[in-house]
C-alpha cells in the first residue's frame, strides 16, 4: 500500500495551461524580436546600397556633365581659332616665283638610317625651294651623326610604342620649326625608315600646287574593331564630339596655317588637347585630323557652313595681327565664343541630315606611300627597291616612301631611281656641294664620311641598328 502511494508521487504533474501559454508567447516574441533585427538589418543594408547608388548616379552624372562641358569647350576654342584665326582658304595656286620653304620632321630611334639619300635629295634646293631638318629622337644620347646631332631636338620624350608621348614628340616638332625665322609653309612627317620617292622640284611642285591645303589620308570610320574601341571610343568618352573624331595616316603634310592654327588651339581651350588622347591606341593617327576636325577643316557640308558663317568674335584679331603673339599670351588676346553663338552654331549644323564630304583645305592625299599587305599592324618592310611598289606610289602621287629595312638601299640605287623620275630635268648627277647646312658644309660632310667609316670598321651606327630587336625598328609605333 505505501509502494502504490510513492509510485503516484513519481508521476510528473500536467502543465498548468496558463504556463504553457506563457512559454508560447515568450517563444513566438523572441522569433518576431530576431525577425524584426533582420529586417532592421536589411533596411540598413538596402539604405546603405541606396545611398551607394545614389552617389554613383550623382558622380556618374557630374562626370557626364564634366565631358559634356570638356567637349563644348573645344568646339568653342576650336570655332574661335577659326574665326579669327583661320582665313577662308580659296584654291589659288602659288605664285611659282614664290621662294617655297619646307620643314622635314623626321621621328626617329637613334640614328636616320637613310642619311646619304636624304641629304642627297636636299642638296636638289635651288633657289625657290628651301628646305630645313628637324629630328626627335626616342634615344639622343646613341646619335653618331654629326649632322643628324646638329638639327636634334634639345627634347626627347622617348616615346613607347602606341604611346601618346609620340603626338607630344610631333608637336614639339612643330613648335620648334614654326618658330623658324625662314617661316617654313609646309611642315613634312617623316620616320627614319622611310626614303624620298620624288626629287625635291617634283615634290615641291605638288606640295605648292595650291596655295592653302594639308595632305592627310583621313576618315571618320573606324577600320576595323580595334580602331573603334581603341581609337575613336576613348576620345567619345572623354568629351570630343563623335563627328569631330577623324583618322588619318601618321605621316601627314600640314599648312603654316594649320599648323598655327593647331598650335594655338590648346591655348584657347585652357589644357594640352593632347591629354585627351592619353587612352587612345596610336594617337598619333588620330590628333590631327581630329583637332583639324575640331576647327571646321574637316567635316559634313553643314558643320563647316556652320562654322564658316561666325562673324569674327569681339575682340577679334586684326587681320595683321601675328598668331604667334596670340599664342604666346596664352589666348587671352582672343576670347572664347558665348554659349549661345556656339548653341546657334550646334543647331545650324544639326538642321540639316547632310553628310557630304566638304574638306576643301585639306586634301585625302597619302604624303608617304606603304602597303599593308595582310598585316593590320604593321605594313611591308623592303629590302631593295621593288619597281612595282615604287611605280604604285609615284601613280598614287605620294612624295615619300616606306618602309625600308636600314642599310638595305644604296644611294647608287636610290639615285637610278631618282634619274628615272627627274625626266631630264636638271639631271640627277652626284653633287659636291651640302645641303641644308649653311657655313662649314663641306667640313661636316667630311666628319659625316669619316663617321661612315667608323661603322663600316665595326663602330655604332647604321650596321649596329640593323642588329636592333624587331620591336625597337622604328619610334614611332606602326599603324594599327
Amino acid at each position: 500500500m505505501g509502494e502504490e502511494v510513492d509510485a503516484d508521487r513519481n508521476v510528473s504533474e500536467p502543465t498548468p495551461p496558463t504556463t504553457l501559454c506563457t512559454q508560447f508567447i515568450a517563444r513566438t516574441m523572441a522569433s518576431f524580436k530576431d525577425q524584426l533585427a533582420g529586417f532592421k538589418g536589411l533596411r540598413a543594408t538596402l539604405e546603405k546600397k541606396e545611398v551607394k547608388e545614389a552617389a554613383q548616379a550623382r558622380k556618374a552624372q557630374a562626370a557626364k556633365q564634366a565631358t559634356k562641358e570638356i567637349g563644348e569647350r573645344l568646339l568653342r576654342a576650336g570655332a574661335t581659332v577659326r574665326a579669327n584665326m583661320l582665313p577662308i582658304l580659296g584654291n589659288t595656286a602659288a605664285p611659282i616665283t614664290e621662294k617655297r620653304t619646307l620643314a622635314l620632321l623626321f621621328l626617329v630611334i637613334d640614328g636616320l638610317p637613310f642619311e646619304d639619300q636624304w641629304r642627297e635629295w636636299l642638296r636638289r634646293q635651288d633657289g625657290r625651294t628651301e628646305v630645313k631638318v628637324w629630328v626627335h629622337a626616342k634615344h639622343p644620347e646613341k646619335i653618331s651623326s654629326s649632322w643628324v646631332r646638329k638639327r636634334l631636338l634639345p627634347t626627347s620624350y622617348r616615346p613607347a610604342w602606341g604611346s601618346v608621348e609620340i603626338t607630344r614628340a610631333e608637336l614639339e616638332l612643330l613648335r620648334v620649326a614654326i618658330e623658324d625665322p625662314a617661316e617654313m609653309q609646309r611642315f613634312l612627317f617623316a620616320s627614319e625608315s622611310c626614303l624620298p620617292l620624288l626629287p625635291l622640284d617634283r615634290a615641291a611642285d605638288a606640295l605648292f600646287a595650291t596655295a592653302s591645303k594639308s595632305w592627310m589620308k583621313f576618315t571618320n570610320v573606324p577600320n576595323n574593331g580595334y580602331s573603334n574601341q581603341l581609337q575613336f571610343q576613348p576620345l567619345i568618352s572623354v568629351g570630343v564630339p563623335s563627328e569631330s573624331v577623324w583618322k588619318a595616316d601618321q605621316w601627314v603634310a600640314l599648312t603654316r596655317t594649320h599648323a598655327l592654327a593647331l598650335l594655338a588651339l590648346p591655348k584657347l581651350f585652357g589644357q594640352e588637347v593632347w591629354s585627351l588622347f592619353r587612352g587612345v591606341s596610336a594617337s598619333d593617327e588620330m590628333y590631327f585630323p581630329t583637332c583639324l576636325a575640331v576647327l571646321g577643316e574637316l567635316g559634313s557640308t553643314t558643320q563647316m557652313a556652320a562654322v564658316e558663317g561666325n562673324t569674327p568674335c569681339e575682340g577679334a584679331v586684326p587681320n595683321g595681327s601675328s598668331m604667334s603673339s596670340i599664342m604666346r599670351s596664352g589666348g587671352s588676346n582672343v576670347p572664347p565664343s558665348s554659349n549661345t553663338t556656339h548653341q546657334k552654331q550646334q543647331s545650324r549644323s544639326s538642321s540639316s541630315g547632310s553628310s557630304s564630304s566638304r574638306c576643301s583645305n585639306v586634301i585625302n592625299r597619302r604624303l608617304t606611300y606603304c602597303c599593308w599587305g595582310d598585316s593590320p599592324k604593321s605594313p611591308e618592310t623592303y629590302q631593295g627597291l621593288p619597281a612595282a611598289v615604287l611605280e604604285k606610289g609615284v601613280k598614287e602621287g605620294c612624295l615619300f616612301i616606306r618602309k625600308f629595312k636600314a642599310g638595305s638601299v644604296s644611294l647608287e640605287e636610290w639615285m637610278r631611281h631618282m634619274q628615272a623620275q627627274a625626266q631630264g630635268v636638271g639631271g640627277w648627277n652626284h653633287r659636291d656641294e651640302d645641303c641644308d647646312g649653311g657655313a662649314g658644309a663641306k667640313e661636316e660632310e667630311g666628319q659625316s664620311k669619316r663617321e661612315r667609316s667608323v661603322v663600316e670598321e665595326g663602330g655604332e651606327g647604321t650596321a649596329a641598328r640593323q642588329k636592333r630587336p624587331k620591336n625597337e625598328e622604328e619610334c614611332p609605333r606602326e599603324k594599327q
